[in-house]
């Protein structure tokens, strides 16, 4: 989906839905998107956090969870 100058990757995994909106080239995007949900399902730790989470309906933060915000740095910007 385009949104401006910029376009929305979703990708589920098994019930979240996980949202990239970048500008650039869509296959990079698509392998870095790909790269985050399975290094998310391989993290016992990330996993179970989301897990509780989203079982006891709260939002995740990104200072109560800093692996994951290791990993959207690893990932998406560096």
């Amino acid at each position: 989906m385009e949104f401006g100058d910029y376009m929305i990757l979703l990708q589920t995994v098994e019930k979240f839905s996980i949202c990239y909106l970048f500008k650039g080239q869509t296959y990079i995007a698509k392998q870095k998107l790909t790269q985050f949900t399975e290094k998310i399902k391989k993290n016992t730790s990330i996993w179970k956090t989301l897990n509780f989470y989203y079982n006891t309906s709260r939002v995740v933060k990104l200072e109560d969870l800093p692996a994951l915000e290791s990993l959207i740095s690893e990932i998406f910007i560096q």
